[in-house]
């Protein structure tokens, strides 16, 4: 029946087609490995390969400990809604100590990544860092963020202060490196056009002396300094506002 007008359907020869993408609960995978080993005609002692793209004796494998990890430090879920995630899509019949026992596990791994990191941020002539705030597990906490040219290291702590730029660049760095100070933002109006000019207040020589490209970034803005200082002098608007 029609249900406009209520009429009588007559079949029709087309059949009209419709797609539709679905979800669904997917299963974990078994993976079952062959290892032949092989005994020691010295001592008599057997020996077995390692098995590749295996994390030691443990019961899930590579993806399930880099999923973990994305869902705990990317998407910021706590344990026990990791573990009722992967329960309830996967089946995977895990407890949150078992999504502890694999963070552990991604931390023991990375290790080495970290300190290589650090490492290359201590080693950069230049690093840019920043903090910003970050609730965990209900209290509060700073993201901290390391970039130079080539690496980008994030860490939380509990604190935002300058221990955490030693811990992270060392004393050295942080010694031989000075912050480049209060950012000026001068404004200034030509007519109908506003402009404005974002340089370092201070400590300019000292945070970039050492890069030929950010000598000359400093030479520009000396420049365009001595430019507004002269249209103040032809009647030009000019405020100074110093960043916190």
């Amino acid at each position: 029946m029609d249900s406009i007008c209520g009429g009588a359907l007559k079949e029709v020869e087309t059949v009209r087609e419709r797609y539709e993408e679905e979800i669904v609960p997917i299963p974990t995978l078994v993976i079952r490995y062959l290892i032949k080993g092989g005994y020691c005609v010295r001592c008599g002692n057997v020996v077995y390969p390692e098995v590749p793209a295996t994390i030691g004796n443990r019961h899930f494998g590579v993806h399930f400990l880099l999923y973990v990890a994305y869902l705990r430090y990317v998407m910021h879920l706590p344990e026990n809604k990791i573990a009722t995630l992967l329960n309830d899509t996967y089946d995977a019949r895990i407890s949150v100590g078992t999504v502890v026992a694999y963070l552990q596990q991604a931390a023991e791994l990375f290790g080495d990544d970290y300190r290589r990191l650090k490492k290359e941020l201590r080693d950069a002539q230049i690093c840019h860092y920043d903090d910003t705030g970050l609730r965990v597990n209900g209290e509060n906490r700073w993201l901290w963020t390391f970039l130079t040219k080539e690496a980008v290291l994030y860490l939380t702590r509990r604190n935002r202060g300058k221990k955490v730029v030693i811990e992270v660049l060392g004393e050295d760095y942080v010694r031989r490196h000075k912050h480049a100070g209060l950012l000026s933002v001068i404004r200034w109006r030509t007519g109908a056009q506003t402009k404005v000019l974002v340089s370092s207040a201070r400590g300019r020589e000292e945070a970039c002396g050492a890069e030929e490209a950010a000598t000359e970034i400093v030479r520009v803005l000396r420049r365009i300094s001595a430019d507004l200082r002269g249209c103040e002098g032809n009647g030009a608007e000019t405020h100074e506002r110093r960043g916190p």
